[in-house]
């Protein structure tokens, strides 16, 4: 993995776990930094997800190696992807005005730029590591 690429993921597991965490057990103080409107259970679903994803990624630093990490990868771009469609879906919820939705994008972006260079970076890669097959 290149040296870049660690503080970047280091970053975004330490705002995963500390938000995440903060939206599993205590939604009520947590919500107001989320960009729309949780209830309770989907404030503790959302941080149930990114909870999961900070651990991810801190393996992903302690493996230090991409190869090993594509299941991170996969599930941080659904995650990324499904978060996009509930955007889309619910554009009135939203503010579209409101700074800390503006962040979240940014955030999610950034997430997807690491899974999207790490994905191709490992496909790259793999086509070397895949065995020889003998023809019959």
């Amino acid at each position: 993995m290149p040296a870049w690429l660690w503080p970047i993921i280091g970053l975004q597991a330490a705002a995963l776990l500390a938000v995440g965490a903060m939206l599993l057990v205590a939604p009520g103080c947590a919500v107001p930094l989320w960009p729309w409107q949780l209830t309770p259970l989907t404030a503790r679903a959302i941080g149930a997800w990114l909870v999961g994803l900070g651990i991810a990624a801190v393996q992903v630093l302690r493996e230090g190696d991409m190869m090993r990490a594509r299941g991170v990868q996969i599930s941080s771009a659904a995650f990324v992807a499904l978060q996009a469609l509930a955007l889309v879906r619910y554009p009135a919820v939203v503010s579209w005005r409101d700074r800390r939705l503006w962040g979240y994008i940014l955030f999610l972006a950034s997430i997807l730029v690491v899974s999207l260079y790490a994905w191709r970076a490992t496909r790259r890669f793999s086509a070397y590591d895949e065995p020889l097959r003998v023809a019959r």
